[in-house]
Parts: C-alpha cells; sequence; structure tokens
C-alpha cells in the first residue's frame, strides 16, 4: 500500500480542485473513483497514512488477515464495477447455499448448523426440524409466517419504498399480529442477519432473496492482492490514473466559507503542524458523523445532531484462526460445508447473557484459498459488542472462550491444528445491518459540501456497513456530476424563440 504514497510525493501540491474528497475509506474512494474517471481533479484528504479505511489487511505468518468486516452486503460489486473495478474479486454468498445457524445457549453445545427454512415453502421433514430448533414455534406459526412472505412477495415499488422508513415493531402493532407471530417475525430478521428492530423495507428484500436464492453477501476472493485491501487499492489505483491525487497523513481541520457556500478545505499534515488551503468547487465528507460535526459550521451541525445523536461507537469483537491441514481444508475437503455459521441466541433468550450470541463463524479460506499459505487454511469470528463492555478484559475474555468453543465444536479436527489465535476490535460494521442510514446526501444549509457514508441516506438502497458507505459515496459522486451537468445544459441552451414573442433584453440565463 505504500506504492501510491510514494509516488505522490513527487507530485507537486494542487492549489486548486474540482472536488476534495475528506476520508480515504470506501465511501469516499467510490466518490473519487467515479469523479476522476468523468475528468474532475479530485483530492482525496485522509489523516492516516494508508487508504481504505476499515478495508485494512495485515500479513500475519504467510496469512492474509482481514482487520475489518469480512462479510458484506450484496449490492458492492455493481458498484465498484461501475466505478471502473474490472476484476473486484467478491464472491457472492446466499442464505440457502453458504449460510447456516445454530443456536447457541448456556445451558449446553451448539446445535446442529442448519439451514434457514423458508417459510410458505413445502416442508421436509428435516426442515421441520430447523424450524423447531431456530424458530420454536409450531408448524401451525410458521405457515402463518409463510402467508405473511406471500404477502410480501407481491408488495409494489411503492409499498417497499414505505416500508424501508418503517420498523419492524412499528408494522407489527400496526397490523396487530398475536404475539407469537409477531415473535417468528421478529425471530426471521435475527436468522437473516439483523436484528428485531430493523427496517422492515429491508426485511422483505432480504426476505424475497430467500426464496429466490439470490446472493445477500458478499465475500473477497482471490485476487493480485489478498484480502480486502485489494479492493481499496483497486480503487486508488483508479483514481491516480484518472489524475486525482491523494494527500495521506493529512487531517482536515477546517472548512471556508463564502456567503454559506463551501469554497475551501483547511488541511495539516500529522508530520508538521503547518497549515495548507485547498481551494476547491466541491467538498465531499466521507468521515464517520463524529468527525463531521468537528468541522461543520454551527447551524449545520446543530441540525445533523438533531437527525442522529451523539452515541459511543459500537465495535466487533473479532478473532481469527490460522489453522494447519488438520483443519480439513486441503485439497479435496468437502466444498459443500457452509461457508458462513451464524450463531444467534434461543428466541426466548432476554438481554445480553449469552456470550456467543450474534456472532458469525466464517471459513474465508473456502472463497479464498490465497489468504493462508498453500496447505493451511483461516477461520473469522466476529460478534457485536455493547459499547459497555468494550473495556471490561473480563468479559471480552469470556466471549472469546465462548467463541473458540463454538469454532472447535464445528471444526473438532481443527483443534490440534491451530497455528495462532488472534483477537482484536474493530469498529463495528455489523451493528447497522437491517437498519436504514438517516443522514442526508448535502450537508444542511451549507452549499457545495456533500455527506457520504454508511448513515446517508440514499435513495433505493438498503443496505449497511461498508455497502452503504459505497452507495452514498457514488451517490455524492452522481449528485456533483448531476449538477454540473445542469449547468453546462443551461449555459449551452439556445434562447428559446417562439415567432411573434418579444425577444429578452439580454443574451444570456
Amino acid at each position: 500500500m505504500s506504492l501510491p504514497v510514494e509516488t505522490l510525493k513527487r507530485r507537486p501540491p494542487a492549489a486548486r480542485c474540482d472536488v476534495a474528497v475528506v476520508g480515504a475509506g470506501l465511501a469516499g474512494l467510490v466518490c473519487a473513483a467515479t469523479l476522476a474517471a468523468a475528468g474532475r481533479r479530485v483530492v482525496v484528504v485522509d489523516r492516516s497514512k494508508r487508504p481504505g479505511g476499515r478495508l485494512q489487511t495485515v500479513n500475519h505468518q504467510g496469512f492474509a488477515v482481514d482487520l475489518g468486516p469480512v462479510l458484506w452486503e450484496a449490492g458492492l460489486d455493481s458498484i465498484l464495477e461501475n466505478a471502473g473495478v474490472a476484476d473486484h474479486g467478491l464472491v457472492p454468498l446466499s442464505v440457502r447455499d453458504s449460510i447456516r445457524v445454530s443456536v447457541i445457549g448456556t445451558d449446553g453445545p451448539p446445535s446442529p448448523p442448519l439451514p434457514v427454512p423458508i417459510p410458505g415453502a413445502i416442508q421436509a421433514p428435516s426442515t421441520l426440524d430447523a424450524v423447531k430448533r431456530l424458530y420454536e414455534v409450531p408448524p401451525r406459526l410458521f405457515a402463518a409466517l409463510g402467508e405473511v412472505y406471500e404477502e410480501w412477495s407481491s408488495a409494489t415499488d411503492e409499498q417497499l419504498a414505505q416500508w424501508r422508513s418503517l420498523e419492524i415493531g412499528a408494522w407489527l402493532e400496526e397490523r396487530s399480529f398475536e404475539s407469537a407471530l409477531a415473535g417468528a417475525i421478529r425471530r426471521s430478521a435475527v436468522l437473516l442477519g439483523g436484528t428485531p428492530d430493523a427496517s422492515l423495507g429491508v426485511l422483505v428484500d432480504l426476505a424475497r432473496s430467500l426464496g429466490s436464492n439470490v446472493p445477500t453477501h458478499l465475500a473477497v476472493g482471490d485476487t493480485p492482492i489478498a484480502g480486502a485491501r485489494g479492493v481499496a487499492q483497486s480503487l486508488v489505483d483508479l483514481v491516480i490514473e484518472a489524475g486525482g491525487e491523494f494527500r495521506l497523513g493529512t487531517r482536515a481541520i477546517g472548512l471556508g466559507i463564502e456567503d454559506g457556500r463551501f469554497t475551501s478545505l483547511a488541511m495539516r499534515r500529522e508530520e508538521t503542524p503547518f497549515i495548507e488551503e485547498l481551494a476547491a468547487e466541491r467538498c465531499v465528507f466521507a468521515i464517520p458523523p463524529e468527525e463531521m460535526r468537528a468541522l461543520l459550521p454551527a447551524e449545520p451541525r446543530a441540525a445533523l445532531e438533531r437527525l442522529l445523536p451523539a452515541r459511543t461507537p459500537e465495535r466487533d469483537l473479532c478473532v481469527a484462526w490460522g489453522l494447519a491441514d488438520e483443519s480439513g481444508e486441503e485439497e479435496g475437503a468437502d466444498k459443500d460445508q457452509p461457508t458462513v455459521i451464524r450463531l444467534v441466541a434461543p428466541s426466548r433468550a432476554e438481554g445480553d447473557d449469552v456470550p456467543a450470541a450474534g456472532a458469525s463463524l466464517v471459513w474465508s479460506t473456502r472463497v479464498a484459498p490465497r489468504l493462508a499459505p498453500p496447505g493451511q487454511s483461516l477461520v473469522r469470528a466476529t460478534q457485536p459488542v455493547p459499547a459497555g463492555l468494550a473495556t471490561d478484559v473480563q468479559a471480552l475474555d469470556a466471549r472469546v472462550a465462548a467463541l473458540r468453543a463454538a469454532f472447535h465444536t464445528f471444526a473438532p479436527e481443527a483443534a490440534d491444528g491451530v497455528l495462532w489465535e488472534h483477537c482484536w476490535l474493530a469498529e463495528s460494521d455489523s451493528a447497522a445491518a437491517l437498519r436504514l442510514p438517516s443522514l442526508p446526501l448535502l450537508a444542511p444549509g451549507l452549499s457545495g459540501v456533500l455527506l457520504a457514508g454508511q448513515e446517508v441516506a440514499v435513495t433505493g438502497a438498503s443496505a449497511g456497513g461498508v455497502t452503504a458507505a459505497a452507495f452514498a459515496g457514488r451517490a455524492a459522486a452522481e449528485k456533483i456530476l448531476a449538477d454540473a451537468s445542469a449547468v453546462r445544459t443551461a449555459e449551452r441552451e439556445p434562447e428559446a424563440s417562439v415567432e411573434g414573442a418579444e425577444a429578452p433584453e439580454t443574451g444570456t440565463s
């Protein structure tokens, strides 16, 4: 990742550009690549010395270990392709083929991994066992859930658009379902990877994909640069090839504003205290809301605070295991095994007393063998951690032990083949699953500044995490290009002439 940095050090600084993009995460990179490909002069500013944001990969004993999310929502592949990434290497995963669910509690071992039953489909005896274990409801209620799924499948686009801003709980109150059926609907959201208070519109999307077996998740496959950093590097290369520039290790510290419009970005390199100024027509904030607040003037900042109050950043507990040949991942291993095992709490569990509830185990080398040395394999576990537990070492140790025990339960042959184990905390990508973003695309009351990131609302998008960030980055770029195109069209548009009408006094408008 140092190559583009060294290349850019030899370039003279740009005194003026068309668009300044603050943040070199996925939202900023997608935005910059789209604008640069359209001929805009783009400068990307990021306080880190490496682009990619959460898409970082480290090399450890020959393994490429992704420090950020390893499962992304479907839709990111098309965004990367539209931005010009010819070979993103992302592998589609469907709920029915690649993901299994296990119920894990405190009173016994995890249940065998089971496929998510399809409500409304003809049920085989094995499916009925999955209904009993995963939903914990009788067949009558599961059949009633199938009727709800049929209603969702026939929903119009207008209904779906309304449901995107409606939480499941509010919809259930409107419908007055019996409590057991309402619980089954909430449970359906959990089994599909979300939360009981998810957006109804996104749950409907996932429910439809379950019935049609359309991929709902993506995992990084084999690319020339192993791991998620390869995706980030592809976008960096596109920006540089199109004439864009990066100011890495540079912090944005303020805005130049004239008559309520953005005019320039104040920056400071981390190594020196000197302030530089970058004049630009537009600025895109592709950074977390907490960092946006520090840069925006008082009125736009207050408007954003009303939309998204300050909150403690949520974290994911991540554990990675490097495995030797005994893991069963060597050539000839059973390729029908699931790539992802999702661990959920019993449907009637309350509170956060189930250590491994809501976790996912991902066998990364089943889709990307080059993440590990030949004959070895890599497994990642991820579990959201409540804000209050992020600094509780004993609680984190207990969760790591529970994840380790679950991993050994599902892969007993790997117990003697573990070469190393590492755990860390990362910015959460799963906490927003199935929840729609809420921030506007345009900074309230400040012309020339656009917002991008997983919290930014994009019309028609129903993703969360880094995929939502990519949607927002593309939307910001398209907004800038559309506005510029409208201005040029107005300037070129010939003066309308109607026979008998008076000509205007001036030749311009």
